[in-house]
């Protein structure tokens, strides 16, 4: 749905769907959900009514036409299952970071937020098959949750053709010339370890000759680490970005020097 800004799942739905409709004798239906009518500038308000959306408003909209298969992109939707045929319907997990990281719930939505995601997940046990995009993933999923191995299928996500196709390189950073380390995603979520980003680029700043910069790409620094920045003297060495169109990415993984991704836990 729109209301919930998850760009990864939007970018994996429209290849997906594109993808099967270019196979012959398969039809594609994508399910209609309305638009984000929130105003809300609180942030617990705005939780609140994601939550609302997703587990009980939502579901009450899904009104299934008859297909032969129906698949369920993402897990935290998991339990739409329970207005679907479960005999006939698949669900990809991507990962089961909140119940693998310590703290992870007093970060990202509080305790509400965890029993939520555990209720979502509870329903991969009944589908007919679930997708896990990684052997971690389905390790994950037979270790935390007790799913059976011959319910699980290992399909790894896929790269865009625009990455391996791209033959222009745009100069996005605004200092020609300059090398640049590159951040790309979410920094709230701790497991992205963004602190320990800054506090290595300060580290490499002072130990290296030459002119290098942080671009960051997508979410933007949360007010502790924006505070870290100001005081460690990093704001001119640092270049935000923010939320980059889809056909300059390749270019700007490749002119990035090093691409930095140190996570605690991904289920890729």
């Amino acid at each position: 749905p729109p209301s919930e800004r998850f760009y990864s799942m939007g970018i994996c739905e429209t290849g997906l769907a594109d993808a099967l409709a270019n196979i012959g004798g398969i039809i594609v239906l994508r399910q209609q959900w309305p638009t984000d009518s929130s105003t809300s500038q609180n942030r617990y308000l705005t939780a609140l009514q994601g939550y609302w959306n997703r587990h009980w408003h939502y579901p009450s909209l899904l009104k299934p036409p008859a297909a032969d298969l129906y698949h369920i992109l993402d897990h935290t939707y998991a339990h739409l299952l329970s207005r679907l045929p479960p005999d006939r319907t698949i669900i990809t997990c991507h990962d089961l970071i909140p119940l693998m990281v310590e703290g992870y719930e007093e970060s990202f939505g509080g305790k509400l937020s965890l029993v939520l995601f555990r209720h979502s997940v509870s329903y991969l046990n009944k589908a007919r098959q679930v997708i896990a995009v990684s052997e971690a993933t389905k390790k994950a999923m037979i270790d935390n949750l007790g799913l059976f191995e011959e319910n699980i299928t290992v399909v790894p996500d896929g790269v865009e053709e625009m990455f391996f196709t791209a033959e222009t390189v745009p100069d996005i950073s605004k200092s020609e010339g300059c090398e640049y380390v590159l951040q790309v995603g979410a920094t709230a979520e701790p497991y992205k370890n963004t602190m320990n980003i800054l506090r290595s680029f300060l580290l490499l700043l002072k130990n290296r000759r030459g002119h290098i910069k942080l671009l960051k790409a997508g979410k933007a620094y949360t007010r502790e680490q924006q505070d870290y920045i100001e005081n460690e003297g990093l704001a001119p060495h640092i270049q935000y970005l923010g939320f980059v169109e889809r056909e300059k990415l390749p270019g700007i993984y490749r002119k990035a020097s090093v691409l930095l991704m140190p996570s605690l836990c991904e289920g890729f």
